[in-house]
């Protein structure tokens, strides 16, 4: 769980919301998947989306990485998972279609050994939610 005091920013772009956290993460997840929703600027509101991304339990390593990235998650719910991998300018490096994975843990293995050192951001989506982690590739 994370503290109101780590939350940098939440945005909304069309119908997704992105909540940036002072250690670089961003959670994303399309509002419009939820039918109705408001935002309120009450902290029991936002803990709550707080912990509703948080059930994702993401985790990429090693980092920094040299050749192969792990990428361990936890779903909630069966989902259609999809990994992508983003330069800081935001462009498309590597997209990788997980397609249909059951509700539990799974780890997911992505070769990097063509991208050069740097840092990247790592982003995993389902259908209504998407995380967002930094990467140092040497």
């Amino acid at each position: 769980a994370y503290n109101l005091a780590d939350v940098r920013k939440i945005t909304f772009v069309a119908d997704e919301m992105s909540l940036q956290l002072l250690d670089g993460s961003v959670y994303s997840w399309n509002v419009s998947s939820i039918g109705n929703y408001q935002f309120d600027e009450n902290p029991l509101v936002v803990n709550e989306l707080l912990n509703k991304v948080n059930t994702w339990q993401v985790a990429v390593f090693p980092n920094p990485v040299t050749n192969l990235l792990n990428v361990k998650y936890n779903l909630p719910t069966d989902d259609k998972i999809l990994i992508s991998l983003f330069d800081l300018q935001g462009k498309l490096l590597l997209e990788v279609n997980k397609g249909n994975r059951k509700k539990g843990e799974h780890e997911e293995n992505l070769d990097i050994i063509i991208l050069p050192a740097g840092q990247y951001v790592c982003r995993i989506s389902g259908q209504t939610n998407a995380i967002s982690k930094n990467i140092i590739k040497q």
